[in-house]
């Protein structure tokens, strides 16, 4: 069954009511997570000490990781809004996001298994086979 979606072209129903309600709020908790390790750690006051601007420095591996480490929590709200605002709108996750997370999370999981990589993969991974 099809029927008529937000821009009037044709959309397929929901294809599973869990992954469009538990995808979008595991990003989001993803995101705050990131946010609150980024927020209680000491590296971040320093920067903030120093007035931010020029702070992190190439050579400085525990800034520049504690910055990545935050610009990707940013990463994760900013899917996590829109595949809640797709699961509302279509009732689906975008494959995309999907293929995202898998693209993020297996070389992550990969050259650093002791990381959050796992996670991502396995949430790209269930966001595509509940899908079919």
């Amino acid at each position: 069954m099809t029927t008529f979606g937000p821009q009037g072209r044709n959309e397929a129903p929901p294809s599973n009511p869990a992954a469009t309600r538990w995808v979008p709020r595991l990003l989001l908790a993803a995101a705050a997570l990131h946010w609150v390790f980024m927020v209680t750690d000491g590296i971040w006051i320093e920067l903030a000490k120093a007035g931010l601007w020029n702070t992190v420095t190439p050579d400085d591996h525990a800034r520049m990781a504690t910055l990545w480490f935050g610009l990707a929590g940013i990463a994760y709200l900013g899917l996590g809004l829109i595949a809640r605002n797709a699961a509302a709108t279509t009732g689906r996750i975008p494959a995309e996001i999907s293929w995202t997370l898998v693209a993020v999370g297996a070389p992550m999981a990969v050259i650093m298994p002791a990381s959050g990589g796992w996670l991502l993969l396995a949430l790209g991974l269930y966001a595509l086979l509940r899908q079919r």
